[in-house]
């Protein structure tokens, strides 16, 4: 089995954010090629935070050279490319060599999976990592996870307030858009912080109905294909729980935007969706009340406490049987 290339003698947790960003920014003064990375299979909230986060660096630092970075990127298949053309800024090759690279930033980077980089990239005494996931796994680096957070944007928000940053039009898009992604158009927000950095984002030249259109609509076309999913639901009325389950190997557009919109159901506090490709299970799991992201990480996988997701190699009976028995 290969190992894992770990190169570094540091195994640092620091859960004061003032102290993470001055740690930060001693290591930022002192490089010279910095690559922002963020998320395998990115959502909104880490590609608009990774943008964020670049915007805040090239204004505080104009001569160094700042790399984005996704693996699983392609800028003209995004839907999301329309909110901000600088999504182009994300590519998913890395021309220079490790060595060039003095500092790596991972945005919501739980696990060297998520991470996306070749081994050879790996020194865990360049990398830096924000997170707010409780899977957070990657703990050779210096990392910072603040799990009450709504959003990672909303980390990258402060990070710009310690940095002094002047907010511009274009950071406050890209913070507004990365929390409504992660809290499903604002409508679960969790603390109270969040309402405070959304006073101080308010900009009437953002339209903020036109970003979660973008980001949860879908067209007549699509919102057709999706009806035959009305057939698939299982309901487990004692258990409130709700179960959709596919076999299908053709990937079916805008699910995830369905499954938001099938939460508002009353009488229904946990959906599971589960789709068969091959020989796995990709599962994607919400709720209200019951902590999905602890049964998530118990199938291999991970995420929000009420908004998670898996892989699994178990049969659907047996991961069905597993979550019912957790909806206490």
């Amino acid at each position: 089995m290969e190992k894992t290339l770990f190169t570094s003698s540091i195994n640092m947790k620091i859960d004061n954010l003032n102290k993470f960003c001055k740690k930060l920014k001693s290591k930022l003064e002192n490089s010279s090629k910095i690559l922002i990375v963020s998320h395998r299979k990115p959502d909104p909230d880490c590609l608009f935070s990774q943008l964020a986060l670049y915007y805040l660096l090239k204004k505080n630092y104009p001569t160094k050279t700042i790399i984005l970075f996704n693996k699983d990127y392609f800028y003209e298949k995004d839907i999301l490319k329309n909110i901000n053309d600088d999504l182009k800024l994300i590519q998913n090759k890395i021309n220079e060599s490790p060595n060039e690279i003095d500092l790596i930033i991972g945005i919501e980077t739980t696990d060297e999976e998520r991470l996306g980089l070749e081994k050879k990239f790996i020194d865990y005494n360049k990398v830096f990592i924000i997170d707010h996931h409780a899977s957070f796994s990657i703990k050779e680096s210096v990392y910072y996870l603040e799990e009450n957070a709504d959003s990672c944007s909303v980390i990258i928000f402060k990070l710009a307030e310690f940095f002094n940053f002047k907010l511009t039009s274009k950071f406050k898009l890209n913070i507004l858009t990365g929390i409504i992604g992660d809290t499903v158009g604002l409508r679960y927000i969790k603390n109270k912080e969040t309402f405070k950095i959304l006073e101080k984002l308010y900009d009437e030249k953002i339209d903020l109905f036109a970003i979660i259109k973008k980001i949860y609509g879908f067209k007549f076309s699509e919102f057709k294909k999706l009806i035959f999913l009305i057939d698939k639901i299982k309901i487990y009325y004692k258990k409130r729980f709700m179960l959709i389950y596919l076999e299908k190997n053709k990937r079916i557009k805008r699910l995830g935007s369905f499954l938001e919109y099938l939460r508002l159901i009353t009488d229904i506090e946990t959906i599971a969706l589960l789709v068969k490709k091959k020989n796995k299970i990709y599962g994607s799991l919400r709720s209200e009340k019951i902590n999905v992201g602890q049964i998530a990480k118990k199938l291999g996988g991970g995420g929000h406490k009420y908004s998670a997701g898996f892989i699994s190699e178990l049969s659907v009976k047996k991961i069905v049987k597993y979550i019912l028995n957790n909806l206490e």
